[in-house]
């Protein structure tokens, strides 16, 4: 029975957080979606209660995937093992992911910086690299999107260490890149508009800087970096 549970446990748990981290990477490298998902990253102060400031549309695609990965693990353990697979929990939550959060994951969202070693942090994503994913630096960008493990990062060549930073974080959109999330009909209503402008294609309202990295669509500026551009102008994939 320990062994279903512990392959249950395990398995629900990378498979949850696999996705996460992919779908995180397509909120940064497809403008469509950042469109949404910049309203996080907007905030100009991190607190614990950032976590909560998305977009419903980013709620919804979050909720389809846990349902997704939540569906799939149970169906296939329930098939293989019947009544008895079990998850190993923690007051109702995965282990897993209970220790994680005991070791500060909490503080992501904070001005507190707390760095794994090295080495571990190429397999934990610490608080300290979830502040370095929301800087405002463009050196920072598109860096650790992974929630629990940092060995989808390192895999997939978006892994940056805590110790790499000289300086202190600012967080943001960017330098010279308009917040337009101030109000929260604002935030819910631009990143519809910035949509409309990017699926015209006017190239007239869009234009793009080699040197800082940005693209000004309108009046709005969104964040791209080179996956963005080349899903935008038909040059690659997706991530």
């Amino acid at each position: 029975a320990w062994v279903g549970c512990c392959a249950f446990s395990i398995s629900l748990f990378l498979l949850d957080d696999f996705t996460r981290y992919f779908l995180h990477r397509l909120l940064h490298r497809w403008p469509v979606l950042w469109a949404f998902h910049k309203l996080h990253h907007s905030a100009e102060t991190l607190t614990p209660l950032t976590i909560m400031r998305t977009h419903p549309v980013e709620g919804v695609l979050f909720a389809t995937r846990s349902a997704f990965v939540q569906g799939l693990s149970v169906g296939s353990f329930v098939f293989l093992f019947g009544d008895k697979a079990t998850l190993a929990t923690v007051f109702g939550v995965n282990g897993a992911v209970f220790a994680f959060h005991v070791l500060g994951s909490n503080l992501r969202h904070s001005h507190v910086w707390i760095a794994y070693p090295a080495w571990l942090e190429h397999i934990l994503i610490s608080p300290a690299q979830h502040q370095i994913h929301h800087s405002n630096d463009p050196a920072h960008f598109d860096r650790n999107f992974g929630v629990v493990l940092s060995v989808w990062d390192w895999l997939g060549g978006s892994l940056h260490l805590s110790r790499n930073v000289s300086s202190k974080i600012s967080f943001g959109l960017g330098q010279g890149i308009k917040n337009a999330h101030k109000t929260l009909l604002a935030a819910y209503i631009a990143p519809f508009m910035d949509i409309r402008k990017i699926l015209s294609g006017d190239a007239s309202n869009t234009r793009k800087s080699s040197e800082d990295g940005y693209a000004t669509t309108g009046s709005h500026d969104i964040r791209t970096l080179p996956g963005r551009q080349r899903y935008r102008h038909g040059e690659g994939g997706l991530i």
